[in-house]
């Protein structure tokens, strides 16, 4: 975990996604599918992190449901993301965490221009 949240998180390397994958296969298997679902993201596996995601959600655990927005985002699956984010907005709009986990995918995934967009239209962008 320390490894990938320095490596890969916050100096964006993506030579060292497996030790995020490996991280995020053991919390996924320990049911801690939410955290699995960021670590997924952040080893390059956006299917698996959906998968972790939505597996988090039907447990309760719908600050997961970020995360899914973005897996969707990286896949390129738009309107189910704003099917998410319509439903999740207001929790998301108060965890607080949404700028900082973007400013850090939008590193990883710099072709994925939808991540660069304001997530809430009708609130100023976020900075």
């Amino acid at each position: 975990m320390i490894r990938c949240d320095y490596y890969v998180a916050r100096r964006g390397l993506k030579e060292k996604r497996s030790e995020c994958e490996s991280y995020a296969r053991y919390l996924d298997h320990d049911g801690t599918h939410a955290n699995a679902a960021w670590y997924y993201l952040l080893a390059g596996r956006p299917e698996e992190a959906l998968t972790a995601a939505r597996k988090a959600m039907e447990a309760g655990q719908a600050y997961a449901a970020e995360y899914a927005i973005f897996a969707l985002r990286i896949l390129e699956k738009e309107p189910e993301a704003q099917k998410l984010l319509k439903r999740y907005a207001d929790l998301i709009r108060t965890a607080g965490r949404f700028e900082q986990d973007r400013r850090i995918l939008t590193r990883l995934y710099p072709k994925i221009r939808a991540l660069k967009e304001p997530l809430f239209p009708q609130t100023p962008a976020l900075r």
